[in-house]
């Protein structure tokens, strides 16, 4: 037992960058779980700047000024931001208000074609049978009504962290970007000088996206 412990350690923690890999990962997957939901506008910063990054690369490669592909690049997310957000949104929601308002007058009809059910097929329905169909579907119909109305209350603070995380994220973004160097300068100050182990992985991640 002794020796597969230390078999395991040898393979896994015998170096400084091994074990500080595995802390910042046990810190990530904390920090992940308890504060998450606060962080989601960081974290979606962090990783739309990383992946706008490759763009700003790609133009600076053919001799743009870092500045010039940053503007570029950045001008270009928030048309889309701005875009998803001015025309997709609203029309989504013009849809559901349509449909939302259209089930009044769809449940009409449907009851007044259920009122015909015995006239037209007198062997199958019943006056009564249809009575207690339409009244089953008002109340369903008055249920339905309720829980719209619960569920829209309750979704208001939901609604004002979608607000806070739409205004934050383009923020974050833009300085992300702008202050890509000193974030990394910062974050490698708490990293082992020599750090091979991370280097690769970082690399492959790179590659992967």
């Amino acid at each position: 037992m002794r020796k597969l412990l230390h078999d395991f350690y040898e393979r896994y923690f015998h170096d400084d960058e091994s074990l500080i890999l595995i802390i910042l990962l046990a810190l990530a997957l904390l920090i992940l779980y308890l504060f998450g939901n606060d962080l989601a506008p960081v974290f979606a910063a962090i990783i739309i700047a990383y992946l706008m990054q490759a763009p700003i690369n790609g133009l600076t490669s053919f001799g743009v000024p870092r500045v010039a592909s940053f503007a570029l690049v950045y001008t270009l997310f928030m048309g889309a931001f701005l875009g998803l957000l001015l025309v997709v949104l609203p029309q989504v929601w013009n849809q559901l208000s349509r449909l939302v308002n259209e089930l009044p007058r769809l449940v009409s009809q449907w009851q007044d074609s259920l009122i015909l059910l015995p006239e037209s097929y007198p062997s199958l329905f019943t006056e009564q049978q249809v009575e207690e169909l339409v009244g089953s579907a008002r109340g369903e119909l008055a249920a339905l009504g309720q829980t719209i109305l619960s569920f829209s209350i309750a979704r208001i603070p939901r609604v004002v962290s979608l607000i806070i995380f739409v205004v934050l994220v383009p923020i974050l973004v833009f300085f992300v970007l702008k202050d890509r160097d000193k974030l990394i300068s910062w974050t490698t100050n708490f990293l082992p000088r020599n750090r091979p182990l991370m280097i690769t992985i970082w690399q492959e991640m790179d590659l992967q996206l």
